[in-house]
Parts: C-alpha cells; sequence; structure tokens
C-alpha cells in the first residue's frame, strides 16, 4: 500500500476499481512526469452514484450532497492514475455525461 492509499485509510476511505469508460476514451495517460486522468463521474461500485444538476430546490443535487459526489469523482480519479492508461477530456457542455450533478478532472506530477 502506497502513501495515498495509507493517507486515505487513515480517513475511512478507499481506492475503488478503475471505472470502466462509458464513452471512447481511457482514463488515463502517463506523459513524461505527469498522468493526465480524463473527466471521473460519481460512480460508485460501478452505477452512477446520484443525477441532475447542483443547487438548492427540489429534484436539484444539494452542494452538501455534490461535495461527496466529488469525492467519488476523487477516488475514481485515484484508480485511474494506478491503472496508468490513456484520457480524453470535454468541456463547454451544457450538461455532463450520463446527467452527473459533478465531474471532477485531474493532472498529476509523479516522481522521475
Amino acid at each position: 500500500m502506497g502513501k495515498v492509499e495509507e493517507r486515505l485509510a487513515e480517513l475511512g476511505l478507499s481506492v475503488p476499481e478503475v471505472v470502466p469508460p462509458v464513452a471512447a476514451y481511457v482514463p488515463a495517460v502517463l506523459d513524461g512526469s505527469r498522468v493526465y486522468v480524463s473527466g471521473q463521474l460519481p460512480m460508485v461500485e460501478g452505477v452512477m452514484a446520484h443525477t441532475g444538476k447542483v443547487g438548492e430546490g427540489p429534484g436539484l443535487v444539494s452542494p452538501s450532497e455534490a461535495k461527496q459526489l466529488a469525492r467519488a469523482c476523487a477516488l475514481n480519479a485515484i484508480a485511474a492514475v494506478k491503472s496508468g492508461l490513456h484520457a480524453r477530456s470535454a468541456v463547454g457542455v451544457v450538461a455532463l455525461p450520463l446527467d452527473a450533478p459533478v465531474e471532477v478532472e485531474v493532472i498529476v506530477h509523479v516522481r522521475d
């Protein structure tokens, strides 16, 4: 277990299995000392944890729940880094893939 996973364990978290791509892309690519991670959705055990838009009111994902969903995205990003594959990224959309309320993209610098 690496330092990142040890710290996550201290927080009661664990790195999930890498989420299989839902379209024509791969989760991450290593380029020199950087890993570029594609947008990660709040998938938990292979299922979208929540869908919809973030906001206050009926039918919306509350900001506090969106924070927890972003945590799931971040854990999925760590899993993608571990997988060491290729990445793609998309921005400027009206809605996120699969109507996800949040998406996290990551660039990680790794030691040489």
